[in-house]
């Protein structure tokens, strides 16, 4: 392949993130073809016989530069458009053919941003041996880059990719080392990637282990985490195994978490429903606890628009809560309603004590305007024997940043006595906000089990620092018959 054919190659090729160098190196640069004119400053025709060291060759937008024996040992490339600029640099042995080369690419600024360096092995064959990339703002100035290198197997198989990155001053931040496990076909069968900071200690570790279709299709089988802290030392890890369906669909996750000491904490279960073209429909995510205990079971369901976004709607939930000595202190179930659109409704909660009796329930409304944006909400909550609790209601501003800030309007609550009959109520209402949706006044007012007053509270001219905390307030209190008793500012 002529040298400027693999240049242009290498301009279309994107490096991808497999890390796997085999499919990038050519096939062949001493055969160049031979159906470029070259043509010199005067006109004249030039070939590779008849040039002489040191000269160089324009044509449009390509620069080759010739050494005696008429070998291009540097090529430049500049896009129509300006935007890149390869270089080129070529190395030859003594029968003429090349033994390495190496690529730059080039911004609008003249920056390297990649960098390939391909060297023959023993057979001769070209294979990548480094390659460096830099990123830039928009200012143009570096602000990372990473370098790596490559080694292979006897087969020319990628085997180990070593990669170090560095700030924007070339200090050493942190490494990562893939190695890959291949069998005799070269199929990758598994891969280990360290990471490592700028001390050289570890601070991950993952694993990957794969499998293959009849189609040749390359699945993950198996898949392994290590967590480390700052010393190096490990903190916990899990392993988690797949299960996929004949057309090679993920079915099912099966995770189990281990404490720095390899003991089993906990483990969950991911199970999912697709349609025959493999679209995910629905998830169960079950938590349960190294005795068996169950911890959790979250259900999930997915629409997808006309644009292909995928929609989140959760179904289900059940939390169980466990203290130190591990027994159950208290649980809950949630369901959930959406529009056909997929915007949240409202939802139920019932709580639970320990010998799973119902202790309590809440009822979530939620109100949104016509593009799904949520306006309101009321919150309430009952006991066990139905009688109203709490009873909250809110509405939402939106900042011009996009922020959505919390409105209260109203808050009842409500005690009982032992017979549950009502005892007492208090209700805070009238509501004022700044345009910043900060509180700047509202009234509560306590009642009897008859409905009567027997206190009230007017709270204003709330006073907020430039960082929105509070820094004071007025206050009026009034007896059963509305005679203010005290009041002031704290």
């Amino acid at each position: 392949m002529h040298p400027l054919n693999l240049v242009l190659a290498l301009l279309i090729l994107a490096f991808t993130s497999t890390i796997e160098a085999q499919n990038l190196a050519p096939k062949r640069l001493d055969n160049p073809v031979s159906n470029w004119l070259w043509v010199g400053e005067s006109g004249e025709v030039l070939n590779r016989a008849n040039t002489e060291n040191g000269n160089s060759v324009v044509q449009g937008n390509r620069t080759s530069f010739y050494a005696l024996s008429g070998d291009i040992i540097r090529k430049v490339i500049t896009n129509t458009n300006g935007t890149t600029t390869v270089q080129s640099n070529f190395s030859y042995s003594d029968t003429g053919k090349v033994t390495g080369y190496e690529n730059q690419i080039l911004n609008t600024d003249g920056n390297p941003t990649k960098n390939y360096t391909y060297a023959a092995n023993d057979a001769g064959k070209l294979k990548l041996e480094t390659y460096a990339y830099t990123y830039y703002d928009k200012t143009g100035e570096a602000t990372k880059s990473y370098e790596q290198d490559y080694t292979y197997d006897e087969n020319g198989r990628s085997e180990n990719v070593a990669r170090d990155w560095f700030d924007d001053s070339g200090s050493l931040t942190h490494s990562e080392n893939f190695n890959y496990e291949r069998n005799d076909s070269g199929q990758l069968l598994g891969q280990n990637i360290v990471k490592t900071n700028d001390q050289g200690l570890t601070t991950a570790d993952r694993s990957y282990n794969y499998i293959y279709t009849d189609a040749g299709k390359r699945l993950t089988e198996s898949y392994a985490y290590t967590y480390f802290d700052a010393e190096g030392n490990e903190t916990k890890s899990y392993d988690q195994d797949y299960t996929y369906n004949d057309n090679g669909h993920s079915t099912s996750v099966d995770r189990e978490w281990f404490d720095d000491n390899g003991n089993l904490t906990h483990t969950e279960l991911f199970d999912y429903t697709r349609n025959e073209q493999g679209k995910l429909l629905a998830q169960d995510i079950t938590k349960t606890r190294a005795d068996g205990e169950l911890q959790s079971v979250k259900e999930y369901s997915y629409l997808y628009k006309a644009n292909g976004k995928k929609i989140t709607l959760t179904d289900a939930v059940e939390q169980h809560y466990f203290n130190d000595d591990g027994d159950r202190t208290k649980s809950y179930t949630q369901d959930y309603t959406y529009s056909a659109n997929g915007h949240s409704l409202g939802s139920s909660r019932d709580w639970f004590n320990a010998n799973g009796i119902l202790t309590s329930h809440i009822d979530y409304l939620y109100g949104r305007d016509t593009n799904g944006k949520l306006t309101s909400q009321n919150a309430q909550t009952t006991n066990a024997n139905g009688d109203v609790t709490r009873d909250d209601q809110y509405t939402y501003l939106y900042l011009a940043n996009g922020k959505r800030k919390t409105l209260t309007q109203q808050r009842e609550r409500y005690q009982y006595n032992s017979d549950n009959s009502l005892k007492s109520k208090s209700i805070s209402s009238g509501y004022t906000y700044n345009s910043l949706g900060l509180v700047t006044g509202y009234t509560q007012t306590n009642y009897n089990q008859q409905g009567l007053v027997t206190w009230r509270g007017v709270y204003s001219n709330y006073v907020y620092n430039s960082s929105g905390k509070r820094q004071s307030y007025d206050y009026a209190y009034y007896n059963t018959q509305g005679v203010n008793y005290a009041s002031g500012t704290k």
